[in-house]
């Protein structure tokens, strides 16, 4: 048991005031009057203190009430169990995943999400049982539930840390169904090598993205997510808002395309939290525009489809260029005009 406030407990010496208050003899209140005692002066009763107490379980009630008193003014509170008693308890499951598509090369998402994966890690108790787990379009395992098992309990934070570490975001695009799925499965999969059934609530989830749009989770429909599962998101942020991206449309049949026609259909898109709407697309040759690029007005969390022509004429453009956006990790379609 602790006090909030402990110095309130020196109230508690005020017990000696009824012990105090019991050793004085007090007079009575009571007079008489005698006509023969008139002509005298009257002199004040003498107070004499008692040689021995009385009424003494008046004394106790009084000596009570005063430490009740004191009690309640230092605000007693019973702490809860520290985190390094908890872990002999029955630990939890833990899978943590890593978003390392490319949208986490925008500036400052993989530094953040670094942060808060090693917060999950350092908070887990000796008890605790994690993997970690990266995904883009794969998924990919860092450290197994069987590694973090077999490592030393002070070594396994810095295991986990070091391992990513040596990761970095790719350039693929973002299938999060599927990574969930396969989260979900290696919960499933320690249950079953345990044998024993795991406590609801001890079964972990934690998902580190910055949930870009076009994340696929068009697999979890056919999948029954376990009851016993709990999902966490932490969420990264970009500090640069906004970002645009290219996405190359299926085109009509060359046989079809009349001279002049356009020879590219380019779809754009702009995140919901973007602070810019126009932006230029154009035939690239990889460092600059090749001819004049096409003005684009996309508000925030809308596409727009960008018919291109072909390219000026003596020129001969690779690819297909965005700009106008705070990120140019998927500004560039590789394509060559026919």
């Amino acid at each position: 048991m602790s006090f909030l406030t402990p110095f309130f407990l020196l109230g508690a010496l005020a017990v000696a005031l009824p012990v105090l208050f019991h050793l004085i003899r007090q007079t009575s209140k009571e007079q008489t009057e005698f006509s023969s005692l008139m002509f005298l002066l009257p002199v004040p009763p003498r107070v004499t203190r008692r040689s021995r107490i009385e009424h003494i379980l008046l004394l106790v009630l009084r000596s009570l009430v005063v430490c009740l008193l004191a009690f309640a003014f230092a605000r007693p509170f019973l702490p809860k169990a520290d985190s390094a008693d908890l872990a002999s308890g029955p630990g939890r499951h833990i899978v943590v995943l890593v978003d390392t598509s490319a949208s986490m090369r925008r500036e400052g998402l993989w530094a953040e999400a670094r942060a808060k994966a090693e917060g999950v890690l350092r908070s887990t108790t000796p008890a605790d049982s994690v993997a970690i787990f990266t995904f883009d379009r794969e998924v990919r395992r860092l450290v197994a539930f069987e590694q973090w098992a077999t490592t030393a309990a002070g070594q396994r934070v810095t295991l986990a840390i070091t391992a990513l570490a040596k990761t970095t975001p790719g350039w693929q695009g973002t299938q999060l169904g599927q990574a969930l799925i396969n989260a979900a499965t290696a919960l499933d999969d320690v249950r079953a090598e345990n044998g024993q059934l795991i406590p609801r609530g001890t079964r972990q989830i934690v998902l580190i993205s910055d949930l870009q749009e076009g994340s696929r989770l068009d697999s979890l429909q056919a999948f029954e997510w376990p009851k016993d599962t709990e999902l966490l998101v932490e969420l990264v942020k970009a500090k640069l808002p906004t970002n645009a991206g290219l996405q190359l449309l299926a085109d009509t049949d060359d046989n079809e395309r009349q001279p002049g026609e356009a020879v590219a259909r380019i779809r754009v898109s702009n995140s919901t939290d973007a602070k810019r709407e126009q932006f230029q697309v154009g035939w690239s040759d990889g460092r600059e525009f090749v001819g004049k690029p096409q003005d684009v007005y996309v508000p925030p969390g809308q596409t727009r489809v960008v018919a291109l022509g072909p390219p000026p004429l003596g020129t001969a453009p690779e690819r297909v260029l965005l700009r106008g956006d705070d990120d140019p990790f998927d500004n560039t379609i590789a394509l060559i005009p026919p």
